[in-house]
């Protein structure tokens, strides 16, 4: 269980609020050096529904009344922990979906043209199953929110979900979506089709479409996210 350092203030009819936000991990371990985990809080609409508890300052008095075991979320609604500097030692076997070589096109959710339109651009999730890989030799499009194409599996649920970890020596902030870079995204596969969001997977999020805010309305960060059609080389694994 965490909460802030620092107070968020709101005013209402006037008078303002002094609010902490707390956090309430549900950890599963997944290696030695990572972990999935569910916020469990409801999601909360004035902050963008994202699943945290809100109260006043003070006001706590057993953290019963912070953590909620009681709703249900999502399965597909996890985040991941991976200790610093270990990442290589989190890879996992990337989820069936995902593996296999395809050609992809990639339509960002700005409705701007499609790109990655050339015949050779390859995602590679089989050469090693435990990362996937990006040509962009072809095609110079960010893929996974990562500017140097290769992305290493750490979490997985199903065989269609997976999170993965962006192993470039650094980010870039952009509010243009795709030049953003962000350390873990996820990807959901079904051999035809992905959706990529970055961070977390979402409730909502489908391989066949783009990825959405829990009730299936709000976007994630206005034009964040990515969908892309799958032609395969060969044999989908």
């Amino acid at each position: 269980m965490f909460r802030s350092q620092s107070t968020i203030s709101i005013s209402i009819s006037g008078f303002t609020l002094n609010l902490e936000v707390y956090l309430c991990l549900d950890l599963v371990p997944i290696t030695s050096v990572s972990y999935y985990y569910y916020q469990r809080h409801e999601a909360q609409p004035t902050f963008g529904y994202e699943r945290v508890y809100v109260s006043t300052l003070n006001n706590i008095t057993s953290s019963s009344e912070i953590c909620n075991f009681t709703i249900s979320i999502p399965t597909s609604e996890f985040h991941v922990l991976v200790k610093s500097g270990s990442a290589s030692d989190a890879k996992v076997t990337c989820p069936s979906g995902i593996l296999g070589k395809y050609d992809y096109i990639y339509y960002p959710k700005d409705n701007s043209s499609a790109r990655c339109i050339n015949s050779k651009d390859l995602w590679d999730g089989c050469t090693d199953k435990t990362m996937v890989t990006f040509n962009y030799s072809t095609c110079t499009q960010n893929i996974a929110y990562s500017g140097g194409g290769v992305v290493w599996c750490v979490a997985n649920i199903g065989d269609t979900y997976g999170v993965v970890y962006n192993n470039d020596s650094w980010l870039v902030s952009s509010k243009d979506d795709r030049l953003a870079t962000y350390r873990f995204s996820c990807i959901v596969g079904n051999h035809a089709s992905a959706s990529i969001a970055p961070g977390n997977c979402t409730s909502q999020q489908t391989a066949t479409s783009y990825p959405v805010k829990w009730n299936s309305i709000n976007l994630i960060n206005d034009n964040a996210g990515v969908y892309l059609t799958l032609n395969p080389y060969g044999k989908a694994l």
